[in-house]
């Protein structure tokens, strides 16, 4: 990804660590999140706050969260060894202003699908229906 960054500095950029309480800002610098992951991410909680934040995902298909949060409406998933498929979704992405705010727009509501709130009373619901049998 450094190399990625470096061939392309006006696009890209790989930032250091930065603190959980600066995140929200951080999202909204970038027009999309990006997690390449190769190692298998069990789920990539970032993508949930950069979505919630009403940025897009282009995740890799090792990323826990690809096949139930990202998806056409939202971002992009790429095969985790495919370079060339990731720079192409994000050619894709980024070709189209108001096609991207869409896609932004469309994951900061997908994100509420996963909040705290929602999955802890669909857990609870569930236990209930569960304990009730």
């Amino acid at each position: 990804m450094r190399a990625v960054a470096a061939a392309d500095p006006d696009r890209f950029r790989v930032l250091p660590f930065q603190n959980q309480t600066r995140m929200p800002v951080v999202y909204r610098l970038g027009d999309l999140v990006i997690l390449p992951s190769a190692f298998g991410e069990t789920w990539g909680l970032a993508v949930n706050e950069a979505m919630a934040c009403g940025r897009p995902a282009l995740v890799s298909n090792r990323v826990g969260c690809a096949a139930d949060l990202v998806d056409d409406s939202c971002g992009r998933v790429f095969p985790w060894d495919d370079i060339s498929a990731m720079m192409r979704a994000v050619n894709e992405m980024t070709r189209d202003r108001q096609g991207l705010a869409k896609l932004g727009r469309a994951a900061a509501q997908r994100a509420w699908a996963f909040d705290t709130a929602r999955t802890e009373a669909a857990l609870s619901d569930c236990l209930h229906a569960l304990c009730t049998r």
